[in-house]
């Protein structure tokens, strides 16, 4: 018996014997993590059938606009004759409810839709008045950044409601507004706070590219989906209102990349590209050859961006609309469109992206009179073309950059330096 038993130890460990009953049990494991897989496949199939997941149904991207991090699609642009791809992102862009808009009338306003409900935010330290009027008795003070709710608007004062649900009066000069809660036909896109696509020379800023630099992205009730957070000088809105109409007539869109950008992020960018510029010889070379220079691509200081007077926009052609309404109102939102190429990529600094050969100073008289260079493309001169229609003032080293210089320098009178961020909305849905 014990020889038999020694036959059958070395037949096993030459893998000529095995326990049939030992197979069997191995077997059943397998069909039982079969079994299981398919359940949970049957289970996912289902879901997205029959279930409406508003990660299926609601979000809506155009492929170029994916996030890096889960997607292979880049955008393309061209520096210095050579090819550079860069990621851009974007995060989940809930649209309007789609459903049929009633018989509702278009608001005849300026904007889309009608101040009161909208957000807006003390640009500096200001006092809050019970009248209208400069010699009114002021009520209380406000440091900049802080948020109300716009109710009506009163000659050159806004009557608005606080927080703590006080109430008073402003003089608009002094007060930056929600642009997507008056202009929700523009499309927004504000990629440095989301995924910064800010370069030069192809090169990353250190700890700037692919990085939010400040929060701007919330759920927006007057809007009833999420949306970016854009403040502007109103002043500065209603010269942008007049682009956007100047481009719509045209069948184009204008796309904001940024207006308020915070102090604090203005100087995270001027310090990471002075750290590029001191690491990197190249980016060196082109920034500072034929008379360009660091300050043409970044504000040593604070710039019309804190003041809320200045736009980074793009233009892309409308291929598809809808109407739908918010409130009392209707208008038309763009569902889809196409970017018209540009000489660079937005945000690329560098001269890659100038308008022109060389840096010039140039009057806005100068600037409407002047015909750009041949090397700028037809969606930079149509976008052009609106912006400087509508009074901004271009700038020769960014084909993005505009500004209401007006808006600029009686907020500069005022010290409004940006000194705070506006991370949070209190805008209602506008009736009546």
């Amino acid at each position: 018996m014990k020889a038999d038993k020694n036959i059958l130890r070395q037949l096993n460990k030459k893998n000529i014997y095995r326990n049939p009953y030992r197979k069997r049990r191995f077997s059943t494991k397998v069909f039982v993590v079969l079994f299981a897989v398919l359940l949970l496949g049957a289970l996912l199939l289902f879901l997205t059938l029959f279930l409406d997941l508003p990660f299926f149904s609601d979000i809506e991207m155009n492929p170029s606009e994916q996030n890096p991090a889960t997607a292979d699609t880049v955008t393309e642009f061209v520096i210095a004759s050579e090819a550079v791809t860069a990621p851009v992102a974007v995060p989940e862009i809930y649209m309007f409810d789609t459903a049929p808009a009633p018989d509702l009338p278009v608001y005849q306003g300026f904007f889309d839709l009608p101040l009161n409900g909208a957000t807006g935010w003390v640009a500096v330290y200001s006092v809050i008045r019970n009248a209208p009027d400069m010699a009114a008795e002021v009520i209380f003070a406000m440091p900049g950044g802080t948020p109300f709710t716009i109710i009506r608007e009163q000659g050159s004062f806004w009557y608005i409601r606080l927080t703590d649900g006080s109430y008073g009066y402003i003089p608009h000069s002094r007060a930056f507004i929600n642009l997507p809660d008056i202009l929700p036909s523009m499309i927004f896109y504000i990629s440095n706070a989301t995924a910064s696509v800010k370069r030069s020379g192809g090169w990353f800023l250190p700890g700037i590219t692919g990085y939010a630099l400040y929060n701007a992205y919330s759920f927006n009730p007057r809007l009833d989906r999420y949306e970016f957070i854009v403040p502007s000088l109103y002043s500065s809105a209603v010269m942008l209102a007049q682009a956007h109409r100047n481009a719509i007539e045209n069948g184009d869109i204008i796309i904001l990349y940024e207006a308020f950008r915070p102090m604090e992020a203005q100087t995270m960018v001027r310090d990471a590209l002075s750290d590029l510029i001191y690491a990197n010889s190249s980016v060196a070379n082109t920034i500072n050859f034929g008379g360009w220079h660091v300050g043409w691509f970044i504000s040593q200081d604070i710039s019309d961006h804190q003041r809320g007077a200045a736009f980074d926009v793009h233009l892309a052609r409308i291929l598809e609309t809808e109407s739908v309404y918010i409130g009392d109102f209707t208008f038309t939102r763009i569902t889809n469109y196409a970017r018209y190429p540009m000489i660079s990529n937005i945000h690329e600094l560098s001269p890659a992206a100038a308008i022109v050969t060389a840096p010039v100073n140039l009057s806005f008289s100068q600037w409407q009179e002047m015909t750009l260079p041949a090397h700028n493309t037809e969606g930079g001169l149509r976008l052009f073309n609106y912006m400087v229609e509508a009074g901004f003032m271009p700038i020769a080293s960014e084909w993005w950059h505009f500004t209401d210089q007006a808006g600029n320098v009686a907020a500069a009178g005022i010290n409004v330096t940006g000194n705070f961020f506006t991370e949070t909305i209190f805008s209602e849905v506008p009736y009546g």
